[in-house]
């Protein structure tokens, strides 16, 4: 029995790149169809089953954003995947993608190869046990781009009155939670699961955000203690000292959690309260200290600290982005844990 192919529609103003990706898609095995506008891109989505979408943003006659609204309000036999591509990658941005209903948001320049895991997501269910590193770095931004979707879709739900939109923004995050499991569940080498992947993926960006050294995640337990989930590139003894801490502690975390704001140590050793921390502080290697708590519909989950081998006072445009990604950790554990 022949295996089905996957159908992609691509769409885009600009002929070359729009016949260069049809060419890629039919290279990976996929029935494909090109558009070369908007209302073009319409008429065939409409009128054909699609499992992929890949939209051009900015088509002049019809954008991108127009027709995969028209389309998400439109009822259809198969919804498609929406992928859109475009210049731009601030949350602006992916706030209208997600209003419009597209389901994954890619930022030129694009490594192309990420569009066969794009095509897995609709059909490949091979466990792989191994990948090379380039691959694992390709499925690792594909779907860090779907985390970021997913708490995008979740924070709009949160701050409509609709109940309608709040459904359908619900629904969207729901869908992409399956995308991404499957995946996880298909390659084991990557995380232990979604949770530990959202972890993971806002320790990463809580560091480049920040600039730190090293960093951790802490979440809080229903005992009132805070537990080490995640970390990056502390050793064994720090681990011992922070590995459980009371939200009481005069630590940065701790106050953190209990004042539910950030807290900025600019020098451990000029901070009356971190006296009981210096010594394990000196030998792992760090003077300065950022926490910034994970809340969720007003309650404290846990605190993301990042930390600097010199005394440090991060500028308040990376208190307010590492403050963003807390809030986007919090929706998505939330939404990992169902």
């Amino acid at each position: 029995m022949s295996e089905v192919r996957l159908r992609v529609l691509i769409a885009g103003h600009d002929v070359d790149t729009v016949d260069w990706t049809a060419a890629l898609f039919a290279g990976f095995g996929a029935e494909v169809a090109k558009a070369y506008t908007g209302r073009t891109a319409l008429e065939l989505a409409l009128t054909s089953i699609h499992d992929v979408i890949v939209l051009d943003l900015e088509m002049p006659d019809m954008s991108g954003y127009v027709v995969a609204r028209l389309l998400d309000f439109t009822p259809m036999p198969k919804r498609p995947l929406v992928v859109a591509v475009s210049e731009h990658g601030q949350r602006g941005d992916r706030y209208r993608c997600a209003q419009a209903g597209i389901d994954l948001h890619l930022t030129k320049p694009i490594d192309f190869s990420i569009f066969k895991e794009v095509l897995a997501c609709c059909g490949a269910r091979e466990s792989r046990t191994q990948l090379a590193k380039g691959h694992l770095t390709i499925l690792t931004e594909l779907l860090d781009g779907f985390l970021r979707m997913a708490a995008t879709f979740l924070r709009l739900a949160h701050t409509t009155s609709n109940p309608q939109s709040r459904a359908r923004l619900s629904a969207k995050a729901d869908r992409i939670r399956q995308v991404v499991r499957s995946h996880l569940a298909r390659t084991p080498a990557l995380c232990a699961g979604l949770s530990d992947f959202v972890l993971k993926d806002a320790m990463d960006r809580a560091l480049v955000m920040m600039g730190a050294d090293k960093g951790n995640i802490q979440l809080l337990q229903p005992s009132g203690e805070l537990t080490i989930a995640c970390q990056r590139g502390f050793n064994a003894e720090f681990l011992e000292h922070f590995g459980t801490m009371t939200i009481g502690d005069t630590s940065s975390c701790a106050r953190a959690v209990r004042a539910k704001t950030t807290v900025v140590i600019e020098d451990v050793y000029v901070d009356e309260g971190y006296a009981n921390h210096r010594d394990i502080a000196s030998r792992a290697g760090f003077s300065a200290v950022t926490s910034t708590p994970i809340i969720e519909s007003a309650h404290a989950l846990g605190v993301v600290s990042a930390y600097f081998q010199k005394p440090h006072k991060p500028h308040r445009a990376e208190i307010l982005r590492v403050e963003d990604c807390a809030r986007d950790t919090g929706v998505l554990l939330q939404w990992a844990a169902h």
